[in-house]
C-alpha cells in the first residue's frame, strides 16, 4: 500500500486537509521492541497525483499525520435564515460579522419586511431556556 492508497481507503481528504504537507513517522522493529525511526515530510498533493518520490510504499507500523488548514475552525460558522425572506437557507458567516450585514448584503428580505424585528436564536441559549429552572437553581447553589 502506498500513501495515495491509504488516503483513498480512508475515504479521501477532508476539505480541511492541508495537502501541501503531511508527516510520515516510521518505527524500526528491533526484535519485539519498536525504536525511533525516520520521519518524512511529504507533499500530500503530489502523492495523491502519483508522484513516485512522495507516494512512497508504506510499512507495517507507519503513521501518516495529515494537518488541518490553518484557521480552518474560524470558517466553520453558519447561520440559517428562515421566515419572510427571498432566499432562505444556511449561509456561512465569518467571525465578527454582523447578521444585519449578512441579511442586507444580498437583499434576502422582502421589500415590506420589518428587518429590525428579526430574532436571533442561538442553539446553546435555546437549550438553556428549555431546561427546567429548578435544575439551573440547584447547579448555581452547588457552585457556591
Amino acid at each position: 500500500m502506498r500513501v495515495e492508497d491509504l488516503v483513498r481507503v480512508a475515504g479521501g481528504l477532508k476539505r480541511s486537509a492541508y495537502a501541501e504537507s503531511a508527516d510520515l513517522a516510521r518505527f524500526e522493529m528491533n526484535g519485539s521492541q519498536k525504536g525511533p525511526g525516520d520521519r518524512l515530510e511529504l507533499n500530500l498533493a503530489d502523492a495523491m497525483n502519483g508522484d513516485p518520490k512522495t507516494d512512497v510504499p508504506l510499512r507495517d507500523g507507519d503513521i501518516l499525520t495529515i494537518r488541518q488548514l490553518p484557521r480552518w475552525s474560524d470558517i466553520g460558522a453558519s447561520m440559517t435564515v428562515r421566515g419572510e425572506v427571498l432566499h432562505g437557507g444556511t449561509y456561512g458567516i465569518a467571525p465578527g460579522e454582523r447578521t444585519e450585514f449578512r441579511l442586507g448584503a444580498k437583499r434576502r428580505v422582502w421589500s415590506g419586511t420589518y428587518a429590525y424585528g428579526a430574532v436571533l436564536m442561538r442553539r446553546e441559549v435555546r437549550e438553556l431556556e428549555l431546561r427546567p429552572t429548578w435544575n439551573l437553581w440547584s447547579e448555581s447553589k452547588r457552585r457556591r
